[in-house]
């Protein structure tokens, strides 16, 4: 039987984007006898490979920057707009050969679907290869952009490469996400299951 693969792209800005995805992969992992793609930034990944590590024969690793997200100032937590934008302009610049080399890896894989929390990177893969795309997340970083007004040319280009989802799964408490052209599925809440022995240990 041909090996199926679930492909998650998954913002490498902090930690939270992870640690949701994960608690997505875990019941993947659980229901089926699917393979996971995981890319991700190498700090988020290596998080993943602990947490994951008794489904490690069927995960697979890539450690990519698929994000800037917003870049606060040092030592604080403003949002310094003009670096944000000062890495946002390469960042968006590499999306064609980022996409390129990643279509090349999955096109001689049998993909079930590709789910994208938040990067455009997923959503842009998806469009290559035809395969459906799922959005996952409770904004995007086109609201987020806006309201630190950003280059409009950096904006719709985020605005193109979602515009590529076949389905939005929306997280509770979620944003307007008026860019967001494609069905919605409410999802609410969800979390990773609690390790009681850890959090005793804690104590």
């Amino acid at each position: 039987m041909e090996q199926k693969w679930v492909v998650f792209y998954v913002s490498s800005h902090g930690f939270g984007h992870m640690t949701r995805s994960l608690a997505v992969i875990e019941e993947i992992m659980k229901q089926t006898s699917d393979h996971v793609y995981l890319v991700s930034g190498a700090y988020q990944n290596e998080f993943a490979r602990n947490y994951l590590k008794k489904f490690a024969d069927r995960m697979q690793y890539k450690d990519l920057k698929t994000d800037i997200g917003l870049v606060t100032v040092q030592n604080g937590l403003t949002v310094d707009v003009e670096e944000t934008e000062q890495q946002l302009i390469p960042f968006v610049a590499s999306w064609e050969d980022i996409v390129a080399e990643e279509v090349a890896q999955l096109k001689k894989m049998s993909i079930k679907c590709i789910l994208t929390d938040i990067t455009p990177i997923g959503a842009l893969v998806g469009e290559r290869l035809k395969v459906r795309t799922i959005g996952v997340s409770n904004f995007t970083w086109v609201e987020q952009y806006e309201f630190f007004h950003i280059q409009w040319e950096i904006i719709e280009a985020f605005k193109e490469a979602y515009s590529h989802l076949e389905l939005f799964g929306e997280y509770a408490l979620a944003l307007s996400m008026e860019s967001v052209n494609c069905p919605r599925k409410s999802i609410g809440f969800l979390s990773r299951k609690l390790d009681w022995s850890k959090i005793s240990d804690l104590k």
